[in-house]
């Protein structure tokens, strides 16, 4: 039978030879979405592995074409606190940011992006579609106004 300290220095070396957990990596995600209607960029620290994999949340939306709709800020800005869902699993990135507003005109503006990667290499840009829903209240009556168009994210 082996002595209690030989038996400590073979846990011991069992120990240092057992795989350290996997090394966790994080990147920089950047989304910009630029057409006639909208402008808007959101950025967050990407990390791989679960449970939360975004952090550090902020951005920004301008509405270029307001046609139709009540008083809005110039620019509205979000962060963390208004990332309502987020999805990031292989090939798929989704984020839906949601930002209620004070004050008279629009009250409530709600982006969603759905992009998958365009390439099997990790640093692929993701490519896919926005809809920013614009609400507010008339008169007592809920209205809103949908845009939509093309979005694309990188990770890196």
């Amino acid at each position: 039978m082996p002595s209690p300290a030989a038996t400590r220095y073979t846990l011991a070396a069992l120990l240092v030879l057992l795989p350290a957990g996997g090394a966790e990596a994080s990147a920089t995600l950047d989304c910009t979405i630029s057409d006639a209607a909208v402008e808007a960029s959101a950025n967050a620290i990407l990390a791989h592995g679960i449970p939360a994999p975004l952090s550090n949340v902020s951005g920004e939306i301008t509405l270029k074409s307001a046609k139709g709709l009540p008083t809005l800020p110039p620019k509205t800005t979000f962060e963390g606190e208004h990332l309502a869902h987020s999805w990031v699993l292989g090939p798929d990135l989704k984020l839906q940011l949601y930002r209620e507003l004070d004050g008279d005109g629009v009250t409530a503006l709600d982006l969603v992006i759905e992009t998958r990667r365009a390439g099997s290499d990790d640093e692929a840009p993701y490519r896919g579609r926005y809809t920013l829903k614009a609400s507010w209240v008339d008169k007592g009556e809920a209205k809103s106004k949908t845009f939509s168009g093309k979005v694309v994210c990188t990770a890196g």
